[in-house]
């Protein structure tokens, strides 16, 4: 749809035309990250019952808030977000989720990032040992020993890693990350989860 047949009043237009000048973003593309802004945050934010509210007041909030309170809290909340899944795509699936989380951490300021790992694990007399990070080439040379000595086994187990940095405190990094990880629990196996003041980290193998 041309930006001409959209029924903008003369004002928002011309607001958004002074943003698309001064950020150098072409017209059509502002007004599309703003949609998809406005369905994956603001419009998931009212389903939820988020509130825009300073970091600080997150931080002290969560604070002051009982352990149990927390979990409790992040159990609704990924609830509110299966809802919201199911309301904008029919149903939740893990790139919905993927969306949605990404819409969010955008919005708010905070960072993530994705990435890949394979891990070696060697299976001696029936106990599993991980041995390190491997790149593929490092897969293949240690797969060709194993197989010419044939005393141990060895696997390798390919891992997703999603880290979001929100830099407020541990309970608010417990709170979001436990809501992301029930979410992503639905879809995934996750072989490490990791929660501190500053991030979550999440090791996780689609199901």
């Amino acid at each position: 749809m041309m930006i001409e047949h959209l029924p903008l009043d003369e004002e928002t237009y011309r607001k958004i035309t002074r943003i698309s000048y001064s950020e150098h973003i072409p017209l059509e593309k502002l007004i599309n990250d703003m949609l998809k802004e406005y369905l994956n945050v603001y419009f998931l934010s009212k389903r939820i019952g988020y509130a825009l509210i300073s970091k600080e007041v997150l931080k002290i909030t969560f604070e002051n808030t009982p352990e149990e309170q927390v979990a409790e809290l992040s159990r609704k909340i990924a609830n509110r977000y299966e809802e919201a899944a199911i309301l904008l795509n029919g149903k939740p699936t893990l790139e919905v989720y993927f969306s949605l989380i990404k819409s969010f951490v955008s919005a708010n300021g905070y960072y993530i990032e994705f990435s890949k790992k394979s891990t070696a694990v060697e299976h001696v007399e029936g106990q599993d040992r991980q041995i390190r990070q491997e790149s593929p080439q490092q897969q293949v040379e240690n797969n060709n020993k194993s197989d010419i000595h044939n005393k141990n086994k060895r696997s390798i187990h390919n891992f997703e890693v999603m880290i979001i940095q929100f830099n407020i405190s541990y309970k608010f990094s417990q709170f979001l990350g436990n809501v992301y990880r029930i979410l992503l629990e639905e879809f995934c196996t996750i072989n490490r989860f990791e929660v501190t003041e500053r991030l979550v980290l999440y090791e996780y193998a689609r199901k």
